[in-house]
């Protein structure tokens, strides 16, 4: 009769066999990790911080990343650069133009049959204008204006658009609903044009017209913008999570939903900043800025050279070369940043 098998010693050879593949285990998986003992006979002891940790190093969060991209992107330091440049002559402007803007230290030079611009002369590199102002001192104050004027239409329009994105995107139903009809209606009509008739209804032209007609062009974009990503923050497992635990819905928006939200619409912004300039100097040119040129501003110097292009170009070239100049640095950051801080665009 053949003896039956001792279940007592198949069970250790099991437990031998399970104890010399994890020995194997723990020898291989400690061969090229810093830190650990790959020649001890017992196999390598992981602990729980070692669990935890990915291999390759430690990681890092969303703004470190993108700040690690931005300062090698040669398209993103340019674009800083010339932004840096454009704002801190915005500030210094009235202290380093060599003249005061409103003067007229070349009216004698001026001779409306002979002479009506003054040329480039010691003191004046870039010759006057038409009354016998400097020049470089109007286009170096004039870069003050034209920033006030973008930075606050942007502002404005970042405002009325974080109300109704937020509005639209918290509260969803017939208030989502009648705040994208109104988005709709303002998006399909052309932003210039709008921009003009909003102009155009106050009743005498002036810098606030100017800001005020931007900043309503520029919610609609913002409000889309942050509805969209609002809706995609109502889904999330952090926000989901919030709500089982009974957060009141306010401190939800605020706390979880809003802060989440806004990384897109800021990158927008610098975007929409290079519009903004871009727009009040087309409105400046038409006539509906600030008619008071002792207070000099890009588009308001182009419009009044308008009339004297063909026989001296510079008067129209300097002024727009400085709001393309500065347009592009806005537009090269923005989308730099754009970039960085799309996990998509990652390679």
């Amino acid at each position: 009769m053949t003896p039956s098998p001792d279940p007592r010693r198949f069970g250790d050879r099991k437990k031998d066999r399970i104890d010399a593949l994890a020995q194997t285990t723990g020898s291989a998986g400690s061969a090229g990790r810093p830190g650990v003992d790959s020649g001890a006979q017992g196999g390598a002891v992981l602990t729980v911080a070692d669990a935890g940790r990915v291999a390759g190093g430690e990681g890092q969060s969303l703004i470190a990343s993108a700040w690690r991209r931005l300062r090698r992107n040669p398209v993103f330091l340019t674009g800083a650069a010339i932004t840096f440049i454009f704002v801190v002559l915005a500030i210094v402007g009235p202290w380093v133009a060599p003249h005061d803007p409103a003067a007229q230290p070349l009216l004698n030079q001026v001779r409306q049959q002979t002479n009506p611009v003054p040329g480039a002369q010691p003191g004046f590199p870039l010759g006057g204008d038409t009354v016998g102002r400097d020049l470089l001192s109007r286009l170096l104050v004039g870069g003050r204006q034209t920033l006030i004027v973008g930075v606050l239409a942007t502002l404005g329009g970042l405002l009325g658009g974080l109300t109704l994105g937020t509005l639209a995107g918290a509260l969803g139903g017939w208030v989502d609903a009648l705040v994208m009809r109104i988005v709709d209606v303002m998006l399909s009509i052309p932003g210039l044009i709008l921009a003009v008739s909003i102009a155009a209804i106050a009743a005498s032209p002036s810098q606030t017209t100017v800001i005020v007609a931007i900043a309503v062009v520029q919610i609609p974009i913002f409000a889309r913008l942050l509805r969209g990503s609002m809706l995609a923050q109502r889904a999330s497992d952090h926000v989901l999570a919030a709500r089982a635990l009974g957060v009141k819905p306010h401190a939800i928006v605020f706390r979880h939903m809003l802060p989440n939200s806004l990384g897109p619409v800021i990158v927008q912004a610098t975007l929409v900043l290079a519009t903004a300039i871009i727009e009040a100097a087309g409105l400046s040119f038409l006539g509906l800025g600030n008619p008071d040129d002792r207070q000099p501003e890009w588009g308001q110097m182009l419009g009044q050279a308008q009339n004297l292009v063909s026989d001296y170009p510079h008067l129209a070239i300097y002024p727009a070369l400085c709001i393309i100049v500065v347009a592009l640095g806005f537009t090269l950051m923005g989308e730099s940043l754009r970039e960085a801080l799309d996990p998509k665009s990652r390679r």
